[in-house]
């Protein structure tokens, strides 16, 4: 029996068929993949979003890999973290962190960097001691791994590692900002992309002041110190610029009286006004002169004491999804902005006193001292209301940081209040820095060492 052997043009007719058959199986599988992508809502991440869609655990599904990680085609929804704690504003660092792997729908922003799926643990230990060094109020989460940041000047950034699609081998860490200026966000960005291996930033703080050039320069470009007529013309400035500020404080707009306040925090900063500039401006509000004044520092205190403890709808107020945050009443929106307009408030207060402590003169002096008796014939007993700030650091590290700065400025004008302050728990606050807040450490130390001396 002779076999039988197909001719050439056979051999190619039947190749044909194969790929044929094999192309239709693929192009089945295809079109049920196309069939199920329609099926899902059409939901991206977007850059400019201020808040994350709520349908973002709907993932795409494609072949897992073994390590038993999970998927995420778009914007986490923070506000429903899994395997968390629910206390997690005491977490110091992650405890169970799973590597979720990026999914289609998630463009990356531009500030990111690519390691090895192996230095994943080396990477989260270093971004602890990062936002450590940055003191950065921390939020941190373990699928997908991510940690909230905000920053003592009010920048809020998330930063998350992801395992890359394109390359299993590899992890993307990336860092995005979700609020707070956009100059000050890219120095914490550079810092913590450019932390890892073995480039740790050294601890820094910005809100420190650098005063030798400052007073250096008050005597150049025509701010003698000595000549009356310029020192008037400053004064008429200054009561110029807090006109201003105080129609904003007294709109009915709440991102005018953000923006008010905003506007006071920088004249009161001597690294951005100037020493004298902002010495007028601190003399001011501990002594006004005239309605208007009384009724801005008036403002300023009354927003500085508030009792700003964060309520659930507070912690996650940056965490929910747009469509809810839309649907919460006015009474709310109002709760979230007087919280932040009070943070503001408190920093100002904290730039005025430290400004009096650093001026070292007896009217300074004086004029503290006034202040605080003035306002505790009100029924504002002003150290009480710190001491309280400083009892709620574990929640609030960053008004923990700006009531020790008070409490300290206000026992270098006035050491009578030894007794008083030395009952706040500066200690405790002292260990909370230590574990996760580098500048709340260094003040709470400061005025440690201060009242033991």
């Amino acid at each position: 029996t002779m076999a039988f052997h197909p001719s050439k043009r056979e051999r190619k007719q039947q190749t044909k068929d194969k790929q044929a058959h094999f192309s239709t199986m693929s192009n089945n599988a295809q079109n049920q993949n196309n069939r199920k992508l329609k099926e899902q809502p059409p939901v991206f991440r977007s850059a400019t979003m201020a808040f994350h869609p709520s349908d973002v655990l709907n993932a795409i599904p494609y072949q897992q890999s073994a390590t038993n990680e999970k998927t995420a085609s778009f914007r986490y929804d923070t506000a429903n973290p899994t395997s968390t704690n629910d206390n997690v504003t005491k977490k110091l660092s992650w405890s169970n962190p799973t590597l979720t792997t990026l999914g289609l729908y998630y463009p990356l922003g531009p500030s990111q960097r690519r390691f090895q799926r192996s230095q994943l643990a080396h990477l989260l230990e270093t971004l602890v001691h990062v936002f450590y060094s940055l003191s950065l109020h921390t939020q941190y989460f373990d699928q997908p791994i991510m940690a909230l940041c905000e920053s003592l000047d009010q920048v809020r950034l998330e930063v998350q590692v992801w395992g890359a699609r394109d390359h299993p081998e590899e992890i993307i860490l990336e860092v995005s900002r979700h609020d707070g200026d956009c100059y000050n966000f890219h120095i914490y960005a550079h810092r913590i992309l450019a932390a890892f291996p073995d480039q740790c930033p050294a601890p820094f703080i910005r809100t420190a002041w650098n005063l030798e050039p400052l007073e250096r320069a008050d005597g150049v470009l025509g701010l003698p110190k000595n000549r009356e007529g310029e020192q008037q013309q400053q004064e008429q400035g200054v009561e110029e610029a807090l006109d201003v500020a105080y129609s904003m404080l007294s709109s009915e707009r709440f991102d005018a009286r953000k923006l008010g306040f905003q506007s006071l925090l920088h004249m009161i900063d001597p690294c951005k006004s100037g020493w004298l500039a902002a010495k007028a401006v601190a003399q001011c509000i501990l002594a006004p002169k005239g309605k208007l004044q009384e009724q801005l520092s008036e403002t300023l205190v009354q927003f500085a004491i508030l009792d700003t403890a964060p309520t659930t709808s507070a912690k996650n107020h940056y965490q929910s999804s747009f469509e809810d945050f839309m649907e919460e009443d006015d009474t709310n929106f109002a709760i979230l902005a007087d919280a932040e307009n009070a943070y503001l408030s408190l920093a100002i207060l904290s730039q005025t006193l430290r400004i009096a402590a650093r001026d070292k003169t007896q009217q300074m002096m004086d004029t503290v001292k006034t202040f605080l008796n003035m306002w505790c014939l009100s029924g504002v007993d002003m150290v009480e209301c710190m001491i309280e700030k400083v009892g709620n650091v574990h929640d609030q590290p960053h008004h923990g940081y700006y009531a020790v700065q008070c409490l300290a400025a206000l026992y270098d004008c006035d050491r009578s209040l030894y007794s008083r302050i030395r009952c706040a728990h500066v200690e405790e606050a002292q260990m909370v820095g230590e574990l996760s807040h580098f500048a709340l450490a260094k003040v709470s130390e400061k005025l440690r060492v201060s009242l033991q001396a």
